[in-house]
């Protein structure tokens, strides 16, 4: 898919953070936090690939779909630790 930046944002933003969050679900992510500090109890979750993002003619567009990926699996980091 081609989108001009400056015409269809919106368009590109709304596209990029559903396939961000449709890639972090598939990919998973390494989370390793204590649930009781009493105890050695860890809840653990593994990532199991990467996200790879590049794109020949624009650079443009790979850093804002970086940008974005990088927003949408932070959202989910901070919503997984603070369940």
């Amino acid at each position: 898919m081609k989108y001009n930046l400056k015409l269809d944002k919106n368009m590109f933003v709304n596209k990029i953070r559903t396939l961000a969050f449709y890639a972090v679900q598939k990919t998973g992510m390494f989370l390793c936090f204590g649930i009781d500090r009493n105890t050695n109890d860890q809840y653990i979750e593994f990532q199991n690939g990467v996200i790879r993002a590049n794109c020949v003619d624009c650079l443009d567009r790979t850093n804002s779909f970086q940008q974005l990926v990088g927003e949408t699996i932070l959202s989910v980091q901070l919503s997984r630790l603070l369940k």
